[in-house]
């Protein structure tokens, strides 16, 4: 499942986007998210050679990795 990326604080998340982040299948086409589009785009998201999920053919699959950064002192 994905988590919507306006809950992910980026000064506490890193995040890593893996794939091709393309529109949702049509029964989620309301889930759309522009901004995870970006954050795809922007990052030059290296592809993953496999499928995952609802989007499983070949260069459809996205996987965001997300990593809680240190806490600050």
């Amino acid at each position: 499942t994905g988590i919507p990326l306006m809950y992910f604080d980026q000064s506490k998340w890193q995040l890593q986007p893996y794939g091709n982040y393309v529109h949702p299948i049509s029964i989620f086409s309301r889930n759309y998210q522009p901004k995870m589009h970006e954050l795809f785009v922007k990052s030059k998201a290296p592809k993953i050679d496999f499928g995952i999920g609802y989007r499983h053919r070949p260069n459809e699959s996205s996987l965001l990795v997300a990593t809680k950064k240190a806490a600050k002192p």
